[in-house]
C-alpha cells in the first residue's frame, strides 16, 4: 500500500466527546492539559478550539458557553459566526458525559501517536531513497523520530512532595542494607583514594576525567573498566582513538603485572606466558565490549548499549574526537550538544556514563610556569568547558607535578598522579592520590589525601 493510500488513525467522536466535555465542565482541563496538546487534535478546528480554552484558563478568563463563542467567533475558527455557534451546541449536547473526559483524552493521544509513526515511517523512507544520502545520518534521524515520539509520549507529571519523602525514605532504608547498598550507592572506580569523595559512580551520573595529553586517561579508564567488571557489572566501552586490540594489550599488561614494552616487541619469557594464561582465563569471562569503531555518534552508543544487559558504566574516549555526526563550523556548539546527548544518554540508558577529555593549552601552559600562582588544572581548564561544567555530576582533573628541570622534586613523588575531583553532585570535592606504574600501564591508590 501507498503512503497516499493510508487513512490517518482519528476518532471525530472522541475529539468531540473531549471539547464537549470541556464546554459542560471547563474546570476539568486542568486533568488533561498535560495528556493532551493541541496537535494532537486531527480536525483543524478541533485543535484551535482546545488551545482557545488553553488560553482563557491560563488568563482566568470565565469559561462558559457563550465567553468560549466570542473568543471563537474572535479567532475566526468558523466561516461566520452561526456556524460556530451551531457546532458549539452540537458539542456540548453530544457529548456522553464529562466524567469520562480522560478516557477520551486517552484516545485522542493515541491516534495522535500512531499518526506521528506513519509520519515518521514516510520521512524515513523518503530519506532512505534519496540518492547520495549519507546513511549514518540516515539512520540517525530515523532513530531520533522514533525516540522523540516516545519521549513526547511519556512526558512525567509533578511529583508531590509525599510521594518524593517517601522515595528518600526507601533509599536510606536500602543504604542501611549491606545488600542494597552497592546497588544504590552506584559502581565504584576501584581506588580508594579517588572513592572516599565520590562515594559512587550512580545510574544517570555523567562523569568527565580530563587532563593534558599522556597523563594516563585512557590508562585509567581502561584500569576503572577492569575494576567495575571484577564486580559483576558490565562495561561498555566506546574508543574513538584505540582499536579493541590494542585495548585489550593495555589490559593484560596492566593486569597481569607485564612490562608492555616487552608485550610489544615479543620478548616475554616463560614466567611472562604463564601471568598471561592466567589473566586471560579471569578477564575472559569479565563482561567487557570494546567498540572502536572511530566515527561513531552517541544514537549509535545508545543503539549499540540497549542490546547488551547489565551495564553498569559506559566509558567513552575520549570527548575531542567525537563529532554529532552532523555538519557543523562552530565547535563550541557542537561540544556542548555532545555533552547534553551524554547526559541524556545517561538518563535514558540508566546508567552511569564516563567520557574522557583534553584540558586546554593554558593549563599546559600554566603548568609550565615556573611563576604560576597554581598549576593544579581547574573547570576552566577544560576544553569548550562551559557545557561540560553544566551536564557534568562529576568532574576529575588528572594532574603530575611536572616541574621544570633543575628544580628540586623529590623522586618518590615523580610518578604520583593527583586525581582532583573538581566538582561532584553527590558529595565532597577534593584530590586524591594515585602512582602511576609505565611500564604495566596501571595506576595504584596512594593513602595520603588533600582537602580541597
Amino acid at each position: 500500500m501507498a503512503f497516499e493510500d493510508i487513512k490517518f488513525p482519528y476518532s471525530l467522536e472522541a475529539e468531540q466527546a473531549v471539547l464537549g466535555a470541556l464546554v459542560v465542565e471547563p474546570d476539568l482541563i486542568n486533568d488533561i492539559v498535560l495528556l493532551l496538546r493541541p496537535d494532537y487534535f486531527y480536525i483543524r478546528e478541533h485543535a484551535a478550539i482546545y488551545e482557545i480554552l488553553i488560553r482563557m484558563s491560563d488568563l482566568n478568563k470565565p469559561i462558559d458557553f457563550v465567553t468560549l463563542l466570542e473568543e471563537v467567533k474572535a479567532a475566526g475558527v468558523y466561516r461566520d459566526d452561526d456556524e460556530a455557534k451551531e457546532y458549539l451546541v452540537n458539542l456540548a449536547q453530544t457529548v456522553p458525559t464529562a466524567h469520562n473526559l480522560k478516557n477520551y483524552a486517552k484516545i485522542v493521544a493515541d491516534d495522535y501517536v500512531l499518526r506521528s509513526l506513519i509520519t515518521a515511517s514516510r520521512d524515513n523512507i523518503g530519506d532512505a531513497t534519496e540518492r547520495g544520502a549519507d546513511v549514518r545520518e540516515v539512520m540517525d534521524s530515523a532513530e531520533n523520530r522514533i525516540y522523540s515520539i516516545m519521549n513526547d509520549r511519556n512526558r512525567v507529571r509533578l511529583t508531590p512532595i509525599s510521594e518524593a519523602m517517601k522515595a528518600s525514605l526507601q533509599s536510606m532504608e536500602d543504604l542501611a542494607d549491606p545488600e542494597k547498598r552497592d546497588e544504590i550507592m552506584g559502581v565504584k572506580t576501584g581506588f580508594s583514594s579517588i572513592d572516599r569523595f565520590i562515594t559512587g559512580m550512580r545510574k544517570s551520573d555523567l562523569v568527565f576525567v580530563a587532563g593534558r595529553p599522556g597523563f594516563g586517561k585512557t590508562s585509567l579508564a581502561l584500569n576503572i573498566a577492569t575494576n567495575v567488571a571484577k564486580t559483576g557489572k558490565g562495561v561498555a566501552y566506546f574508543s574513538l582513538e584505540m582499536s579493541a586490540e590494542q585495548l585489550a594489550t593495555r589490559v593484560l599488561a596492566s593486569e597481569s603485572m607485564i612490562d608492555s614494552q616487552k608485550m610489544l616487541r615479543g620478548e616475554l619469557e616463560n614466567e611472562d606466558w604463564i601471568k598471561l594464561a592466567n589473566t586471560f582465563d579471569i578477564l575472559s569471562k569479565a563482561p567487557i565490549y570494546f567498540d572502536d569503531v572511530s566515527n561513531i555518534t552517541i544514537t549509535e552508543m545508545k543503539a549499540k548499549v540497549r542490546r547488551l544487559s547489565n551495564i553498569g558504566l559506559v566509558i567513552i574516549d575520549y570527548l575531542q574526537l567525537m563529532t554529532t555526526g552532523k555538519h557543523s563550523d562552530n565547535r563550541a556548539n557542537e561540544v556542548q550538544e555532545l555533552s547534553r546527548n551524554m547526559k541524556i544518554m545517561a538518563r535514558e540508558l540508566g546508567v552511569a556514563v564516563m567520557c574522557c577529555a583534553q584540558l586546554n593549552r593554558e593549563a599546559a601552559k600554566r603548568s609550565l610556569s615556573a611563576k604560576s600562582e597554581s598549576k593544579r588544572p581547574v573547570l576552566s581548564d577544560l576544553r569548550e568547558s562551559g557545557s561540560i561544567e553544566q551536564d557534568a555530576d562529576m568532574v576529575m582533573l588528572l594532574y603530575k607535578n611536572d616541574r621544570p628541570e633543575g628544580a628540586e622534586q623529590e623522586k618518590s613523588d615523580s610518578d604520583v598522579v593527583e586525581c582532583i575531583v573538581a566538582k561532584n553532585r553527590h558529595g565532597e570535592v577534593g584530590t586524591g592520590y594515585l602512582r602511576w606504574v609505565g611500564k604495566y600501564t596501571r595506576f595504584f591508590s596512594v593513602d595520603k589525601v588533600r582537602e580541597q
